[in-house]
């Protein structure tokens, strides 16, 4: 294992935009690894912030992202990272996609991580992970060979997994799967303690309701999203209020934004909308009437009361980033994408 801590180089490459129209800003922390692309982003709650990407580099910081410890777990420094779950300054989950399907687990603050998931089965691809309070959560990848998506669960914060059985796994069509675009096309559903939502893409776009600790069958809504080709559908899933957002698009047409942006009412169906800039993979919301959505064409931004109200996205930012995160009543949003950057916007 290499572990590194940078105290004072990250801020050398500082940059700081002003964004046209808004008095927020965009400031990179932290661009020292230029040749990772970072798709893993997780805010603990107790205020440290871990960063995963290729490269086997996983990065957390206790300040702020003032300093940055930096590490590449022994024996796994090919592997991409593309998620990570935070649930304190110590304890994390790392996951990586690819073969085998693998998720590592520390708890003293990444200076040792043990395996606690491997999957060597054919064709094996995780995308992302998705945690409830008290350590309940999911890890979910692309479907094998009998259409099922792989779906496992953990009651203890990812010390051990189990597998869904195949009434409570998804089958999706041919060609639907899921992209490990920003870890976060699941999250658990805030309007049931017992289910979890999930997105997927390709040859169909779907939002799935499965229930991991209950013997139901999982619920499925065909989503009026961009769909129908291999880069085209939702990347991520995030809630404003009651409403629920997915945002996505097609990945080989970046520009295209007619197509990119759905909105879901509590029972309502869900209506295609648009945010202004493309593609995007990552969406947030700080419970304070802000929303953010980043993709790897820039960054846009929606100010009011609710994500339906007739106000446009603006693009603020073509800098390129594939994840976005924030906490309830923070006037803080982070991101981080290619390049190595690791960025805030205020």
């Amino acid at each position: 294992m290499a572990m590194k801590k940078n105290k004072t180089a990250c801020w050398a490459f500082i940059a700081l935009w002003s964004l046209q129209g808004f008095s927020q800003s965009i400031t990179v922390l932290d661009s020292s690894h230029d040749k990772v692309s970072f798709r893993g982003l997780s805010l603990s709650p107790d205020g440290s912030v871990w960063v995963s990407g290729s490269r086997g580099t996983i990065g957390t910081s206790k300040d702020g992202g003032n300093t940055w410890n930096w590490v590449n777990p022994s024996g796994y420094e090919n592997r991409d990272f593309r998620d990570v779950e935070a649930f304190s300054a110590n304890i994390a989950l790392a996951m990586a996609v690819d073969s085998p399907g693998l998720i590592l687990r520390t708890i003293d603050g990444g200076n040792s991580w043990q395996p606690v998931y491997t999957n060597h089965e054919k064709g094996i691809f995780l995308d992302d992970m998705a945690f409830r309070t008290g350590g309940v959560g999911i890890c979910v990848g692309d479907p094998l060979a009998d259409g099922l998506l792989v779906i496992i669960s953990t009651q203890d914060s990812g010390k051990t997994w189990q597998s869904l059985s195949t009434l409570q796994s998804p089958m999706v069509t041919a060609g639907e799967a899921l992209f490990a675009a920003s870890g976060t096309n699941t999250i658990p559903n805030p309007a049931d303690k017992h289910s979890f939502l999930i997105v997927t893409g390709g040859k169909a776009s779907v939002l799935w309701e499965v229930f991991p600790f209950k013997e139901y069958e999982p619920e499925a809504t065909i989503l009026p999203i961009q769909q129908g080709g291999a880069t085209t559908g939702a990347n991520a899933i995030a809630f404003s209020g009651h409403y629920l957002m997915i945002a996505g698009g097609d990945f080989a047409n970046r520009t295209r934004s007619d197509s990119n942006f759905v909105v879901k009412y509590k029972k309502r169906p869900a209506v295609l909308a648009e945010i202004a800039g493309g593609y995007r993979s990552g969406i947030a919301d700080n419970d304070m009437d802000f929303r953010v959505a980043c993709g790897i064409s820039g960054v846009s931004i929606h100010k009011a009361p609710n994500p339906s109200y007739p106000l446009p996205w603006t693009v603020i930012s073509t800098i390129p980033f594939h994840v976005v995160k924030t906490l309830p009543g923070s006037k803080k949003f982070w991101l981080a994408g290619p390049g190595g950057k690791i960025a805030v916007l205020e």
